[in-house]
């Protein structure tokens, strides 16, 4: 059987996030950095990470997320997924 901790073929979790913030969407400044690091890159499908931070004032958020697994010879064949980013 499968459910959503199955992981498809080089699909994978990202191992480090980093949150910028811009009043007008030219200069962003991070204000989180998240190192998940690849210890749950084989067991888990779905995460919810938080990311919560000190409030600041900004029109534009920037989300970047990085996969480090090499697992697969083409790097076109690695994907990284999102699926809902909550802002409050």
């Amino acid at each position: 059987g499968s459910d959503a901790s199955d992981q498809p073929s080089w699909v994978f979790l990202p191992t480090s996030l980093e949150i910028l913030l811009s009043l007008d969407g030219k200069e962003y400044t991070s204000v989180k950095k998240i190192d998940l690091g690849e210890s749950n890159q084989k067991t888990k499908m779905v995460q919810q990470i938080n990311a919560g931070f000190e409030t600041k004032a900004a029109r534009y958020i920037k989300v970047i997320a990085t996969a480090t697994n090499r697992s697969s010879p083409d790097p076109k064949d690695r994907y990284l997924m999102v699926d809902e980013i909550s802002v409050y």
